[in-house]
């Protein structure tokens, strides 16, 4: 070969390594920035596509590498915790075995609260039975994080299983006043609701409540001439308007109705009942919100499953489960005579279950069960800002997949308790198991 010849062939191989070297040096570039910028990861996938007749197996190769990295900034971002240990309920918390097959699924049977930066749960108390035959006969009992989590008062201070919980605390001159609520199946699901008190739990008035059952209740306590005076919502078991809701309230000694007993227009489920700085009271359930001044009025209208409602000064705020919105989370707002979205409808990426909506510093917040492809049940919590809403942390944070979420925020943290599938036994259902509460700390 002439030197000429082998010069030309010598600068020839030269540039071929060259250009090689370039297009290995980018792809190694994607792969060994651990969090780059979505841009950045963008702009070096655009450079490096070649334009050989191999080129699909490259871009999927780089599609690959882009999932991956994608996957990894996820979880450096995941900031949510456990509080104390997983799974630190004794036993299971209101559990559903693979075999039910009927009733009672939709059942409320834990809730959660925070007073003054400390935790309190309630809860169907799997340790506590009623039934040692009948796994699922866990009586109610209510337990506080202080370092650990610890029971307050006796477990199982029920008769019976309880399948609706509800848990307040009225703030007594700067001291707990820790109120729950619940219906007791093993004396016809009649409701009951009592304090802790010194360090036993005592009733509230005459008990039972009413002579018949009270199921899906929630429980409000609101000061009045300096007193508490609790409230109840339910599905009213009475044999006139059997399944429709009512409200009562204890006070002056007694238990007695707010307005009309039974005075909704058709049978209900999910009940809240709440009360604003001026007391009127508002109650919602699956379909309608209603307020009482004189009489019950029925001020708004939807079509949902699951819901949650709270008042933050004058204005109500519904969160539910949207029957119209393909079971994707809505949230409503009363104001000033008009109920309307806050928001988009159905704004959740996926259909949700166990909405928990929550004010703190005015922003609406809502945790609940999500079903994405990836989420697949787990937990989920969203807050309202610059008119849309956006997601706090990660979607789907919790371990596996999770049932009756209950939100509260505090001290520029946010706190969500829920059965933790990650926490069952095997021969239970999935989102079965004890309870846990995850936290993350506000940005």
């Amino acid at each position: 070969m002439k030197k000429g010849n082998k010069t030309v062939l010598f600068f020839v191989l030269i540039t071929i390594i060259i250009f090689t070297g370039c297009q290995k040096i980018q792809q190694q570039s994607i792969t060994n920035n651990d969090i780059p910028a979505q841009e950045e990861v963008n702009e070096q996938i655009t450079e490096s596509q070649p334009v050989e007749e191999n080129s699909a197996s490259i871009v999927t190769q780089t599609e690959r590498e882009q999932e991956e990295t994608e996957n990894n900034i996820e979880e450096k971002l995941n900031l949510w915790q456990y509080l104390g240990e997983a799974g630190f309920t004794p036993d299971r918390a209101a559990t559903l075995p693979k075999s039910y097959n009927g009733g009672y699924s939709d059942a409320r049977s834990l809730d959660f609260i925070l007073y003054k930066g400390t935790p309190y749960i309630a809860f169907k108390d799997g340790s506590q039975l009623s039934d040692q035959n009948d796994p699922e006969s866990g009586k109610i009992s209510v337990m506080k994080y202080a370092g650990t989590w610890e029971y307050v008062g006796q477990p199982g201070f029920s008769t019976g299983r309880t399948p609706w919980i509800s848990l307040f605390i009225y703030d007594d001159k700067g001291q707990p006043e820790i109120y729950v609520a619940y219906a007791d199946r093993s004396l016809d699901d009649q409701a009951f609701v009592k304090k802790y008190s010194g360090n036993s739990w005592i009733n509230v008035g005459s008990q039972p409540i009413k002579e018949q059952s009270a199921a899906y209740l929630s429980l409000y306590v609101n000061e009045e001439n300096n007193k508490p005076v609790p409230y109840i919502s339910f599905q009213d078991g009475n044999e006139e308007n059997s399944c429709y809701g009512s409200v009562v309230r204890y006070k002056n000694n007694k238990w007695e109705f707010v307005g009309e007993r039974s005075f909704t227009t058709e049978i209900v489920y999910d009940t809240q009942v709440a009360v604003n700085n001026n007391g009127i009271i508002y109650y919602t359930d699956r379909t309608s919100l209603w307020k009482y001044e004189d009489n019950w009025q029925q001020v708004g209208r939807f079509n949902g499953v699951r819901t949650s409602m709270l008042v933050d000064d004058d204005i109500v705020y519904v969160a539910f489960e949207d029957n119209e919105q393909n079971n994707k989370a809505t949230v409503m707002k009363y104001q000033n005579g008009v109920f309307e979205a806050l928001g988009k409808a159905g704004f959740s990426e996926t259909a949700i279950d166990f909405p928990s909506i929550f004010m703190y510093q005015h922003v609406p917040y809502i945790a609940f069960k999500e079903f994405g492809e990836y989420e697949q049940g787990k937990a989920t919590v969203m807050r309202f800002v610059n008119g849309n809403w956006k997601t706090v942390g990660t979607r789907g944070f919790s371990p596996d997949i999770v049932n009756h979420v209950s939100l509260a925020i505090d001290n520029n943290k946010v706190y969500v308790a829920f059965k933790d599938g990650s926490q069952r036994d095997a021969s239970y259902t999935e989102g079965s198991g004890k309870a846990s509460v995850m936290w993350m700390k506000l940005s």
